[in-house]
């Protein structure tokens, strides 16, 4: 019998915001869409703090989105919304079902700059705070 290899632990890759680019765009949708605004929400917009109003239908939607799992349901979605509470670029709201909140990095600031142009009903200042320049 062949000795075993000592294994190194898989280290966990970093998450691709990919899924959390979908949620952005789709709650930012919601706002003029009634239909999205059935299963999407903002529930305080100013914290950039979004709820899944209809978490099975948002998964669909992802599912389909992605072209490859027409059947996704949210445990599964829900898998990659943990992964990125680990990498900065969302977290869950502690205390409130379905409820999440986006951190804001360079690609939330550059989705809500175009928005704010297109609305121009909110500074994006006043949401995410002025952006340090180093």
């Amino acid at each position: 019998m062949a000795p075993k290899e000592n294994k190194q632990p898989k280290l966990k890759k970093a998450s691709n915001p990919k899924l959390r680019n979908f949620l952005f765009k789709l709650v930012l949708a919601s706002e003029t869409d009634p239909n999205l605004a059935q299963i999407i929400i903002w529930t305080k917009k100013e914290e950039m703090v979004f709820q899944l109003v209809d978490r099975e239908k948002v998964a669909r939607r992802w599912g389909a989105h992605k072209g490859k799992n027409l059947e996704m349901n949210y445990e599964s979605m829900s898998r990659s919304l943990r992964d990125y509470y680990e990498s900065g670029f969302m977290k869950k709201v502690a205390g409130k079902n379905f409820r999440y909140q986006f951190l804001p990095d360079d690609w939330i600031r550059a989705q809500m700059a175009q928005f704010n142009a297109k609305k121009n009903n909110f500074s994006i200042d006043k949401i995410l705070g002025p952006q340090n320049d180093q």
